[in-house]
């Protein structure tokens, strides 16, 4: 089996390539009448002239997950805190009814008096 270096062959940015913890080696496989490599973001055969395009997008669909799975974990923590936060102020509106109660109970009590 020949080897192959994506990054070089591709042309892609090598900061992206080398964000995936895969190596960026492939194996050239014959698909018919077609070389294909294998993708080693994705792990799926692509015809070698395809391959530039493909990482490209492999890439960029591949950073985006990542930015949505940050995003999500982000959004979680603040869902979280929300949350608890809520609790604190119902806790807080329940201490001043609780404070309020016998306030009221006088109030009512003077008012009939009177």
């Amino acid at each position: 089996a020949k080897l192959n270096e994506i990054g070089a062959d591709s042309g892609d940015d090598s900061d992206s390539a080398s964000s995936s913890s895969k190596s960026s080696a492939s194996e050239t496989t014959p698909k018919g009448d077609v070389e294909c490599k294998q993708c080693k973001l994705c792990e799926q055969m692509v015809p070698d002239n395809e391959l530039e395009h493909h990482l490209v997008l492999c890439t960029a669909s591949h950073s985006c997950h990542e930015r949505l799975t940050t995003f999500n974990r982000s959004l979680k923590q603040l869902a979280f805190k929300i949350r608890r936060r809520q609790m604190a102020i119902n806790s807080s509106f329940a201490k001043m009814k609780a404070t309020l109660e016998p306030l009221e109970y006088i109030a009512r009590y003077c008012d009939q008096a009177a």
